[in-house]
């Protein structure tokens, strides 16, 4: 797996989310960018604490569909809280796979 296909899979982690939002607010619903720059942990994070177990839930789920079992809420993960950006998590993934 390279980093385009992680950050794709990020990336349609996003738009989970931006669904949920949309369902929930409707149009009037703030969208995530699609962009791995966005926090998602700290005093800049974007989503709550519901939507960033959206978001990891997600990016589990697509990595098993396409063969690779990660657990980004095992002891190792939390510890390290590589998710603090999309881009920060495509890096820990990378890292994990290799």
């Amino acid at each position: 797996m390279n980093p385009d296909q992680v950050e794709e899979i990020i990336l349609d982690a996003l738009e989970e989310v931006n669904d949920q939002r949309l369902e929930d607010d409707g149009p009037e619903a703030d969208l995530l960018p699609m962009d791995l720059s966005l926090a998602f942990i700290g005093a800049d994070a974007v989503v709550d604490s519901l939507e960033l177990i959206t978001i990891l839930s997600a990016v589990e789920e697509l990595l098993q569909e396409d063969g690779h079992d990660l657990d980004l809420s095992d002891d190792a993960a939390v510890a390290a809280v590589p998710w603090t950006t999309g881009e920060a998590l495509q890096r820990y993934i990378m890292d994990r796979l290799s």
